[in-house]
């Protein structure tokens, strides 16, 4: 399918053949795809109903399975502002619409404490066109250097990673970004005795709380994607929770 519409007075189209997905897959079987947070992988288990299991390998009709996933931990997922809310505020029900305009922007990120600044996140932008959407993106795709495939499958436990400070978190909020995705476990360091002031400061909790706006986490960006603008498509479980396992699409605009 393709869809066509103008864009500051140029015409522009996406062909939903050649989306690029940035979720990572969860396999409950090889136990394989990113872990954080201390906590066992993901596993599966037949159900049992008496004397009936859950497992056509095992004498069962179908294959019924329990599956233990932990969205935080173990994968690809969207959180609402009821992450760090004492009130129940889930993913469910935030979105009614699913396709945002949308940035992809790569930082490097190479020092001992592996910061995303305000400033280095400036610079960073400053080289791609944040004018191209009229009103601004809506969505920000952040994108750490260097981009190791291992970040598929890397367990984070005790590892650290890049993460924003509060400012760059501020001044995102404050750019209008509704929907922050990034390629790390949180947009928290691992170890910050539960301050998480990169969420609170994304959400701008608790002066002026953005019900509406998402954080996206354990994304994976493929290098073949350049930095610039793209269409995106936000697709989440629906999970009553303050955290879904998520597909976000991103899809290349060709000028026509």
């Amino acid at each position: 399918m393709r869809f066509e519409w103008y864009i500051a007075q140029k015409k522009y189209a996406v062909e939903t053949t050649q989306s690029i997905d940035l979720s990572i897959a969860i396999n409950c079987n090889t136990k394989q795809g990113p872990k954080a947070w201390y906590i066992d992988g993901p596993s599966k288990t037949p159900a049992r109903l008496g004397d009936w299991i859950g497992s056509v390998a095992n004498g069962g009709s179908v294959n019924f399975y329990d599956l233990n996933l932990n969205p935080h931990a173990h994968g690809t997922h969207t959180e609402s502002l009821g992450h760090i809310s004492p009130n129940e505020e889930p993913v469910e029900g935030i979105f009614s619409e699913f396709f945002f305009e949308a940035l992809v922007v790569s930082i490097p990120v190479e020092t001992d404490d592996r910061v995303i600044s305000r400033l280095l996140l400036q610079e960073r932008l400053a080289k791609v066109n944040m004018d191209f959407w009229p009103q601004g993106p809506r969505a920000l795709i952040l994108r750490t250097l260097p981009n190791s495939p291992e970040k598929l499958a890397m367990n984070y436990d005790h590892k650290g990673w890049p993460y924003l400070s509060s400012d760059a978190a501020k001044f995102i909020a404050e750019l209008g970004i509704e929907h922050l995705l990034i390629d790390t476990p949180s947009v928290d360091p691992e170890k910050d005795q539960g301050a998480l002031l990169a969420h609170k400061a994304f959400w701008q909790w608790p002066e002026n709380p953005r019900s509406k706006a998402t954080i996206t986490e354990f994304i994976y960006v493929p290098d073949r994607v350049q930095d610039g603008p793209y269409l995106l498509e936000l697709q989440t479980a629906a999970v009553v929770n303050d955290a879904t396992f998520s597909r976000p699409l991103i899809y290349a605009l060709q000028a026509i």
